[in-house]
């Protein structure tokens, strides 16, 4: 499976510079970042599962699934993924929690789609590993032709959609992304990510309240997220819903550490769009003056992170 072209939802999340996300495009160095913090954290995963906790070891496995889609669900890891749902579910079938554990169950089964034995995978994969070094190479036309024939070759495997979403969402084709995030969501409803993808090609295109009902779908599938609160403030800001995105960085910030300047940033200018409504998007070069909370703050998160 491919590496990361970037780390995608941490975010930085890496559209074209200036683009309707306001999110730079990642380079080499933030890819590789990307791809370590996958690597880790599936490690970590690991251990605990090796341990027998199942509960932990998904926590580390999402976690890595937000750090790099493309490791985590990678033919190598995806066993060990699929290993830890299918131990959760039996978990909380014993505590006679069976609508927990059917949901484990699926995505169990959605993963062991792609495990070795099944013949469609190993092609898929091949397909998969040749269209990311296509794209690599910049072509891209290529890495699409490539990214079709897994699609096809294994069409009720979200990993094939969900890659090819991510490369036309990279390109700038949002509205061919959702097409292919909707069927991966539809091959596997309950990985929060996949609506996590989703609502960043939406607020690509404006359809804020389509992005906010899907960060509303990852919030309740992984309720302690937060970039899920992070993203979901940005879009509330983009409308104008300042108060709205402050109650979420606020959510972020209890569920992040403390030290999480970019969460810290993003309140810092809602509150200036809140003490100035009437001030409309805010620019870097003309920012109304701070409130009190504001400038908490601007004092609070590291000053490099707010320009």
């Amino acid at each position: 499976m491919p590496k990361s072209k970037g780390n995608r939802k941490s975010k930085g999340r890496n559209r074209q510079a200036a683009g309707a996300s306001g999110r730079p495009r990642a380079g080499p160095s933030a890819r590789a970042a990307a791809h370590i913090e996958a690597a880790q954290l599936l490690d970590a995963g690991s251990t605990l599962l090796d341990a027998g906790d199942y509960a932990g070891a998904i926590v580390a496995y999402e976690s890595a699934l937000n750090a790099d889609q493309r490791v985590a669900r990678s033919r190598r890891n995806r066993r060990r993924v699929a290993s830890a749902y299918a131990g959760r579910g039996n978990t909380r079938t014993h505590a006679g929690d069976y609508a927990g554990a059917q949901q484990d169950y699926a995505i169990a089964a959605e993963l062991a789609l792609d495990l070795p034995e099944n013949p469609h995978t190993l092609e898929m994969d091949r397909l998969l590993d040749q269209g990311f070094f296509k794209d690599e190479q910049g072509d891209y036309a290529g890495a699409m032709a490539c990214y079709s024939l897994a699609v096809a070759n294994n069409p009720n495997a979200a990993t094939a959609y969900l890659i090819r979403g991510e490369a036309k969402s990279e390109q700038g084709d949002y509205a061919g992304a959702i097409a292919d995030y909707d069927q991966s969501i539809i091959c596997c409803p309950y990985f929060a990510v996949l609506y996590d993808s989703r609502s960043d090609a939406r607020t690509s295109l404006g359809d804020y309240d389509g992005a906010i009902a899907d960060y509303d779908c990852a919030l309740i599938l992984w309720p302690d997220n937060p970039r899920f609160y992070n993203g979901r403030g940005r879009v509330k800001a983009q409308q104008g819903d300042y108060a709205g995105a402050i109650a979420d960085y606020d959510q972020a910030i209890i569920c992040c550490r403390p030290d999480d300047a970019d969460t810290f940033h993003n309140r810092h200018r809602a509150r200036l769009g809140l003490a100035v409504p009437t001030a409309g998007a805010l620019s870097a070069a003309a920012e109304p003056p701070a409130d009190a909370a504001a400038s908490a703050d601007a004092a609070t998160a590291p000053p490099e992170r707010l320009g």
